[in-house]
């Protein structure tokens, strides 16, 4: 994991008062509706192909949201295979 000087002594400051980090498994997108140049509503999504599960992280991501009753979504799509044809 690569990080700069400025990353590593905030990630020591916040381990050091028992607080856990993830640096992955956030979801896809962040949704967001402004109203007069103000944010309003915000969703987010994190988007799966098939029968792809969520990773740990993204699971522990997941929880946390939806703790904080932050709107978030798991968008499953099927997509159909793509069939390669032959050459004669």
């Amino acid at each position: 994991m690569s990080m700069t000087r400025a990353e590593e002594k905030v990630l020591e400051k916040f381990k050091n008062k028992g607080y856990k980090f993830l640096r992955n498994g956030h979801p896809d997108f962040l949704f967001y509706k402004e109203i007069n140049g103000r944010i309003q509503e915000a969703i987010f999504i994190e988007v799966k192909r098939g029968n792809d599960g969520l990773r740990k992280d993204q699971l522990i991501y997941r929880d946390i949201l939806l703790a904080l009753n932050v709107p978030y979504i798991l968008e499953i799509i099927q997509i159909p295979e793509r069939k390669i044809k032959e050459e004669k």
